[in-house]
């Protein structure tokens, strides 16, 4: 069954990295493969972020994946998720790039919007977020080796926390909880002609 549960959550991570374009930082691989997953929990504090900071990213993490016919980012616990990966399993440096991230971010808001970013409509998140999203692209195609950028971090985060959530493996992605039908005795050659490895 273990064996299983790191198979899952390597197609999640390959799904997460796909939808992302590139690599997953090693960092959020980390906590992904030692069982970090999103789990929504009423009665949570946030560890590593300070109560602003995790509204914040609630907010950030709800217009990245909203809730629409399935459940979204903030339904199944991805804000837990981003500051157990903080917490747990990003580096020194890592935590301050975000931290940094989430406050530019919000004087982004500030200056654009006249009011904080959890205070915005949908429409003034989503157009802060595409100015978020434009810069991380300029500053990836400028510098591919430069850190990630933040909105690169959080956007990271959240697929990766979803996708390893029940409700975004079982709900968004295909799954098949029992693959294929047991067939006890079949000829060889109907299987591919050889033993199986595993």
């Amino acid at each position: 069954m273990e064996h299983k549960k790191i198979m899952d959550r390597r197609k999640a991570i390959k799904q997460a990295s796909c939808l992302l374009g590139m690599a997953v930082s090693g960092s959020a691989l980390a906590g992904v493969l030692n069982g970090c997953s999103a789990n929504a929990k009423p009665d949570w504090q946030p560890q590593f972020l300070t109560a602003e900071e995790a509204a914040l990213a609630t907010a950030i993490s709800a217009r990245i994946i909203p809730s629409k016919s399935t459940p979204g980012a903030v339904e199944v616990g991805v804000p837990q998720f981003i500051d157990e990966m903080l917490s747990e399993y990003y580096l020194p440096e890592d935590q301050e790039q975000f931290r940094s991230g989430l406050a530019a971010l919000e004087a982004q808001s500030q200056a654009v919007l006249h009011k904080s970013f959890v205070d915005g409509s949908e429409t003034d998140q989503d157009q802060v977020l595409s100015e978020q999203a434009l810069l991380a692209k300029q500053q990836f195609q400028a510098s591919p080796e430069s850190p990630k950028h933040f909105f690169l971090m959080i956007k990271e985060l959240t697929l990766l926390g979803f996708f390893t959530s029940e409700i975004g493996a079982t709900q968004e992605l295909q799954f098949d909880e029992i693959p294929g039908g047991y067939q006890g005795c079949v000829p060889l050659e109907s299987v591919g002609g050889k033993t199986w490895a595993t």
